[in-house]
C-alpha cells in the first residue's frame, strides 16, 4: 500500500524571504520602540515638573500664575467626598515660599498670626466693599475667588471646602489651611481708633511699602480696615445731679468743663434728665448722649464705628492646618525648582559649531 509522503521543501529563496521580513521587522519593532521613547523623554523634559532640592517631585505643573510660578495640583485625601472622591486646590511654587489665589485673614492680629480665617468658595461680594474680591492690583473682580474649589463640591459651609496658603506664623514659606465649619467673628474692641484686621496675599511678590530686595525678603501680610473710630459728637449734656447744680445742664450754651451745653435738661420731679433725644448710658459723671452714640471713652459722647468690612458668618469661616500641627507643606524643603528640557535628538547638549 503507497503512502504519500508530508511537509514542505524549504528552499533557499524561503530561507532569504524569512531572514528579510524577521530583520526588518526587528528593525522596526526597534525603530518603535526607540521612537516612542526619544517621544516620551522629550515631552516628559518640555512639561514642567516641580521639585525639591533632593529630588522629591511635588507634581506635573497644569498652569502659570501671573509671575510664571507653576501651579501644582494637591490632593487633600484626609477631607474624602460622599461620593468617594476628593478635594484638589492648585498650590502656587516659587523657588522659596507657597501660593494660592485665595487670601487668609487674621481677625485678632495685625502680623498675620492666630486663627486665620477664608470665605467660602465662590463669594464675590462678601464682606460689602467686595474687598476678597481685589486683586493684586487691587481691581475688584480679579481677585481671590477660586471657581475651581467652588465647582468641586455643592452646598454650604461646611460641604464644600475652600483651600487657602496662609503664613508660617507669620513668615514664609506657608501654610496650606482647610475651611471648617465655624464662624470666624470679628468685633470691633475700641471706638476711640481705626480697627484693623491683616490679612495673607501670597500671591504678592513683596510686602506693600516695602523694597523689592529678592523673593521671600518682605512676607505679604497686609492690613485691612474693619472699622473707622468713632466721631466724637459736641452735644454733651450733664444731668445726673438736682435742677440748679452746677452739675446740670440748665442753659443753653453753658460752660461745664472743657465741654458746651448742647441743650436743656428737662426738669422732671426737680431733677436733671436727659430730654428728647439724649440718653444716659450709665457713666458715673452723668452725661446724657445722643441716641445713636456711646460713652464708652472717658464719658464722652461718640458715634459707633462706621464698619467697613463685615462679612457674614455664614460665609467667613475658621481654617484649620491641612495636616495638623506639621503642616503638610512643612515636609517640603524651602528651596524648589523645575526640571530642564532635554535634547530631543541624542539627549544631550548639542555644541555650538566651532566649540569643542
Amino acid at each position: 500500500m503507497k503512502h504519500k509522503e508530508q511537509g514542505f521543501i524549504i528552499t533557499t529563496t524561503m530561507v532569504v524571504v524569512f531572514t528579510v521580513v524577521f530583520i526588518g521587522l526587528i528593525v522596526g519593532i526597534v525603530a518603535v520602540r526607540d521612537a516612542w521613547f526619544k517621544t516620551t523623554v522629550f515631552e516628559n523634559s518640555v512639561d514642567v515638573f516641580v521639585m525639591t532640592d533632593a529630588g522629591d517631585v511635588l507634581g506635573k505643573a497644569v498652569d502659570f500664575d501671573e509671575h510664571e510660578a507653576p501651579l501644582v495640583p494637591f490632593v487633600d485625601y484626609d477631607v474624602p467626598d460622599p461620593n468617594g472622591g476628593n478635594y484638589r486646590v492648585l498650590v502656587g511654587v516659587r523657588d522659596d515660599r507657597f501660593t494660592s489665589r485665595e487670601r487668609v485673614y487674621y481677625p485678632n492680629s495685625l502680623n498675620c498670626t492666630g486663627q486665620p480665617c477664608v470665605f467660602v468658595p465662590s463669594t464675590e461680594l462678601s464682606g460689602n466693599t467686595s474687598v476678597n474680591s481685589r486683586g493684586v492690583d487691587e481691581v475688584t473682580g480679579t481677585g481671590g475667588v477660586s471657581y475651581q474649589l467652588a465647582t468641586q463640591a455643592g452646598g454650604g459651609a461646611g460641604s464644600r471646602y475652600n483651600y487657602a496658603v496662609g503664613s508660617s506664623n507669620g513668615g514664609l514659606p506657608g501654610h496650606l489651611l482647610r475651611q471648617t465649619d465655624t464662624a470666624c467673628v470679628v468685633t470691633i474692641t475700641d471706638n476711640s481708633v481705626d480697627t484693623y484686621i491683616s490679612y495673607w496675599q501670597s500671591q504678592r511678590v513683596v510686602e506693600e511699602g516695602g523694597t523689592d530686595s529678592g523673593p521671600g525678603t518682605n512676607p505679604p501680610c497686609y492690613r485691612e480696615l474693619f472699622a473707622k473710630a468713632a466721631i466724637i459728637t459736641e452735644s454733651f449734656l450733664r444731668c445726673q445731679n438736682e435742677f440748679g447744680s452746677s452739675n446740670c445742664c440748665d442753659i443753653i450754651g453753658k460752660t461745664m468743663g472743657s465741654k458746651t451745653c448742647g441743650g436743656v435738661c428737662d426738669n422732671v420731679l426737680g431733677r436733671c434728665e436727659c430730654p428728647a433725644g439724649f440718653v444716659k448710658l450709665g457713666n458715673s459723671s452723668g452725661w446724657c448722649c445722643p441716641i445713636g452714640t456711646d460713652d464708652a471713652k472717658n464719658g464722652q459722647c461718640q458715634q459707633l464705628a462706621t464698619t467697613l468690612f463685615a462679612p457674614e458668618a455664614g460665609d467667613f469661616l475658621e481654617t484649620l492646618s491641612v495636616g495638623g500641627a506639621n503642616n503638610v507643606l512643612d515636609n517640603l524643603g524651602t528651596t524648589f525648582k523645575v526640571n530642564l528640557p532635554i535634547n530631543p535628538n541624542d539627549f544631550q547638549s548639542v555644541q555650538p559649531d566651532g566649540e569643542g
